[in-house]
């Protein structure tokens, strides 16, 4: 996979969790190849994730044909880079908040949760970190440059509430997007 997507490729940690499709067939005793597939910038159809699995599922079907499954080669799989969370859907930077009376500047994250509603699929974004966030990304990024954050309730922004707020240079988000 590194020839059509270098640099893309990462491992999961290896920690078990029962209530993970490939864990489960694990823990009943069926041998198991799993595919973990990302995001792609603006994929959120996945149509991009799709194909790239396809090909993952394609070079495997062909690797194991050729019988060429010699040894233990836990060294090549130790050597792929093991994934950390450093992207968001939306990264806001530079927020002003004003929190018990006290004025900061802060950075928060939103990330999209697939909700069915209505049998459609939608994706709303939910404030998810809320910190220096220096190390991070966002697939969009937005630089209030000391704007004061507002939303329907508070003057600051809440774990797990919907991006949905106002800042105070008349910029309005909804869904996590800046509203035109």
């Amino acid at each position: 996979m590194q020839r059509y997507i270098p640099g893309q490729i990462g491992r999961f940690d290896d920690s078990f969790n029962i209530n993970c499709i490939g864990d489960t067939f694990q823990h009943l005793g069926v041998p198991t190849v799993l595919f973990e597939a990302g995001h792609f910038s603006n994929d959120y159809h996945r149509e991009e994730t799709r194909k790239y699995v396809f090909y993952a599922l394609v070079s495997s079907f062909e690797i194991i044909s050729e019988n060429d499954l010699v040894g233990n080669r836990f060294d090549k799989y130790l050597s792929i880079p093991q994934n950390k969370v450093v992207f968001y859907d939306f990264l806001y930077k530079n927020i002003k908040i004003n929190y018990d009376g006290i004025e900061i500047i802060t950075n928060f994250a939103a990330q999209y949760k697939e909700e069915l509603i209505d049998n459609q699929i939608c994706f709303n974004a939910y404030i998810v970190h809320i910190s220096d966030l220096d190390n991070y990304f966002g697939h969009f990024e937005y630089d209030a440059k000391g704007a004061i954050y507002q939303d329907e309730n508070d003057n600051f922004p809440k774990l797990n509430r919907k991006a949905d707020f106002y800042l105070d240079n008349n910029v309005q988000f909804v869904n996590g997007k800046v509203k035109r």
